[in-house]
């Protein structure tokens, strides 16, 4: 799990890496962005905390590798157009 909390150590439970400091000066107050398996077992989803508390998810991805694969090539954009669309 990534966890963008200042001072905390950024560990990451999947193997998807990203440029963490980068990506919450980017996108200001994300607190958590993750690979997580869906409910129903049947694929996978990105779940994104705001420090606000606020949660959301990015569904569709059959496997982990292809949520791991979202977070390092397109999460960034992601977050932050829905970062600017929150101001």
């Amino acid at each position: 799990m990534y966890s963008g909390l200042p001072g905390r150590n950024l560990n990451t439970g999947c193997a998807a890496r990203v440029d963490f400091d980068s990506l919450m000066r980017s996108t200001d107050g994300l607190a958590a962005l993750e690979a997580v398996p869906t409910p129903t077992g049947d694929g996978w989803r990105v779940f994104i905390q705001w420090v606000s508390g606020r949660m959301q998810y990015v569904s569709g991805f059959e496997s982990l590798q292809e949520a791991e694969k979202w977070i390092t090539n397109e999460s960034e954009g992601w977050l932050r157009l829905v970062g600017e669309a929150q101001l």
